[in-house]
């Protein structure tokens, strides 16, 4: 399944509380199986993101970097281009349906998690 990493990105926390409830095995080695591949995803992205502050930032004292605001727009394109990029994600492996999630889970986590889930309109 084709994302874009802000996608996956933001499902990380939805994720991990997903990943701490009580789940048929099934439905657990699933969420088990996302959750490997978007933490990798999100670390790849996290390390172009931090190479890419580091390429326009400037170097403080404490050894962080900071964008000066003669890069800040080049910065906010590149790296929203970055968001914007596709990754594949499991395929259709991932598909979940509402009933394979026998516990209680917050309307956020659901949310998050959207595109884990068969429609049920469509079937897929």
């Amino acid at each position: 399944m084709k994302m874009k990493l802000s996608v996956v990105i933001s499902s990380q926390q939805a994720l991990n509380d997903l990943s701490s409830k009580v789940l048929p095995a099934k439905t657990a080695f699933k969420v088990a199986k996302v959750k490997r591949e978007v933490s990798a995803e999100a670390a790849l992205a996290e390390e172009a993101r931090i190479a890419l502050v580091k390429r326009l930032g400037v170097a403080q004292d404490d050894g962080n970097y900071m964008v000066p605001q003669e890069h800040l727009a080049e910065f906010q394109k590149e790296f929203q281009a970055l968001l914007d990029t596709e990754v594949e994600v499991l395929g259709d492996f991932v598909k979940l349906s509402p009933d394979d999630i026998t516990c209680d889970v917050s309307v956020e986590t659901l949310i998050a998690l959207w595109w884990m889930f068969v429609s049920i309109v469509t079937g897929k």
